[in-house]
């Protein structure tokens, strides 16, 4: 038993044991399914031995934890899907980390305010069916977590560049992430096949042509790149 823990009643004792067997963040409802309300782990959390990185979620750092705690947390907490910038980093589509991370929930939903979170993360208002079509679900810290595929993330970020022109939809991505993030996708894996995936997703969201033309591009000038 640590200092801080000395002198602790038994709930609190069970509560911090309940949680650290999880071995991943935990919501107020899994909590509470156990017997252990939100009173106690509030008093935990001023202890210092648990975090709340997301209002209704708790975990116990170590040294170990990333950014990648904070999307389980995220997930726990929220109909969430990761996007644009945070899914290029999961994909390796790009060499910057996720920084803030980019997370759609439904338009119909309330964005969260500012004070839910131990840090900042960029809310995105999408329709419900945006956020099924081509997302994948994966594991991170035991917890799963949506996010978009590969492709549909080359698609979004570049709906959402300033290269596109398109009405109604607000530039969130500039137009180099996006190019970064195009580069990456078409030089790795089999070439044929992530061709094909790519204009499968383009071809929905109306934007292969424009697309096509960019990969095109960047294709000749690395063939060109490569004579030299």
């Amino acid at each position: 038993m640590d200092d801080e823990q000395r002198g602790w009643h038994a709930y609190l004792e069970r509560a911090y044991q309940f949680l650290r067997s999880a071995g991943r963040p935990l919501a107020a409802g899994e909590l509470a399914s156990a017997g252990i309300n939100r009173t106690t782990m509030s008093q935990l959390v001023a202890s210092g031995l648990v975090e709340r990185p997301v209002r209704g979620v708790y975990h116990i750092p170590s040294p170990e934890d990333d950014q990648r705690v904070m999307w389980a947390a995220i997930s726990l907490g929220y109909d969430a899907v990761f996007c644009f910038a945070a899914a290029a980093s999961y994909h390796r589509l790009t060499e910057e980390g996720a920084g803030i991370p980019d997370v759609a929930i439904p338009e119909d939903g309330r964005i969260p305010s500012r004070s839910s979170f131990e840090s900042r993360v960029r809310f995105h208002a999408w329709p419900r069916a945006a956020m099924a079509d081509d997302v994948e679900t994966v594991d991170i810290q035991g917890v799963p977590v949506r996010i978009t595929s590969p492709a549909r993330t080359v698609v979004d970020m570049y709906r959402h560049s300033t290269l596109n022109r398109e009405r109604g939809i607000k530039p969130v991505v500039m137009d180099t992430a996006f190019v970064d993030c195009v580069s990456r996708f078409i030089s790795e894996g089999d070439q044929n096949a992530r061709s094909m995936e790519l204009r499968r997703v383009a071809e929905v969201h109306g934007c292969w042509e424009a697309i096509s033309g960019i990969t095109s591009v960047i294709t000749a000038t690395r063939d060109r790149l490569m004579t030299f």
